[in-house]
């Protein structure tokens, strides 16, 4: 039985690959998005999924366009965003984050507190080792 139901987004095809295979095999329901477009697709013909894990650098859309067309198509979706390239300061406030390059471990946690956090409270927590 799945713990989550969970979209990866990221346009990094080895990146999407690998997180969604360590969520997998922790037992988590996942659905893999190579871009925002796609991601937008599968939310339309889904309807929702507990958490988005995305990338924020995208060719697309970056990370908190994505989020803020999620948040109008599905507020009860929580949103873990991950990167190596943006600093802290410029991403949205109320969302955790995770930094690339990351382990399994830190992913697992990330995504744990992230689908534990209540969906009508803001997210605070900014990742593992902040």
């Amino acid at each position: 039985m799945a713990k989550a139901s969970i979209l990866v987004v990221d346009d990094e095809p080895c990146v999407l690959q690998i997180v969604a295979r360590v969520l997998e095999g922790a037992g988590y329901e996942v659905a893999a998005a190579s871009g925002p477009k796609e991601a937008l697709e599968m939310l339309s013909t889904r309807g929702s999924f507990e958490l988005v894990v995305s990338d924020v650098v995208m060719p697309e859309m970056c990370g908190p366009q994505l989020a803020s067309e999620i948040r109008l198509r599905s507020p009860s979706s929580r949103i873990l965003f991950m990167s190596g390239w943006v600093p802290l300061e410029q991403l949205p406030s109320g969302f955790p984050f995770l930094g690339k390059p990351f382990s399994s471990r830190d992913l697992l946690s990330a995504v744990e507190k992230a689908v534990q956090a209540p969906a009508s409270v803001p997210q605070e927590s900014r990742g593992v080792g902040d």
